[in-house]
């Protein structure tokens, strides 16, 4: 149990990071809510930020290591370091759509 306990919360990790990634990109690209704003500030940095966490990723990474789980230890930081930046770009593509989306439903007109 002990290696593949410490394993087991690596994915749930890994997928808060991509999941808050897509959303700080989305975020960052939202028309009057960009980088710097007050929106931005409060969810991106407060609700973004203590969603993903860095320090438990890595603490997980090592975990993985040290159990010998290289294919596991492999696959956290490539998910990590690759899909999770994969996902903040494709938020940043998403994030005007997103917003237009909504501002035409609120409007009506869809």
């Amino acid at each position: 149990r002990g290696a593949a306990a410490a394993a087991a919360p690596g994915w749930a990790t890994t997928g808060i990071n991509i999941a808050a990634s897509a959303a700080l990109g989305t975020l960052a690209a939202w028309p009057g809510a960009g980088r710097g704003t007050a929106p931005y500030l409060l969810l991106g940095t407060g609700a973004c930020g203590g969603f993903s966490t860095a320090s438990t990723f890595s603490l997980e990474a090592v975990a993985l290591l040290q159990g010998r789980q290289l294919g596991a230890y492999a696959a956290h930081l490539i998910l990590n370091a690759a899909v999770a930046p994969a996902a903040a770009a494709a938020g940043l593509a998403v994030g005007p759509r997103v917003a237009n989306a909504l501002r035409a439903r609120r409007a009506g007109r869809v």
